[in-house]
């Protein structure tokens, strides 16, 4: 889910620079999309050294539940900001 403007200004950079490669590439080769395993595996480690590896809920057994997570948080965090709460009790302990 893109703004309008974001999508603006993707499509500016598009037309303007049309580049031949991809913007989260796979290692060392730029010609290939970094993949879908490889996300995860990055995920799964940056959970582990987090702390969140035990915690039930939060499981990143595919990308659509970490988008679903990461959309979800995102909101609740800004919808606190813009009524002036304090976002810092929104933490998992």
């Amino acid at each position: 889910m893109l703004s309008p403007k974001l999508l603006a200004a993707l499509r500016e950079y598009w037309k303007a620079f049309r580049p031949q490669t991809w913007l989260f590439y796979s290692g060392r080769d730029r010609s290939r999309p970094l993949t879908r395993a490889a996300i995860l595996k990055s995920c799964h480690n940056i959970a582990r050294r987090a702390g969140l590896a035990k915690v039930d809920f939060f499981q990143l057994d595919d990308l659509e539940t970490l988008a679903e997570w990461s959309f979800a948080c995102h909101n609740v965090y800004f919808q606190w900001r813009s009524a002036n709460r304090d976002a810092s009790i929104l933490t998992v302990e």
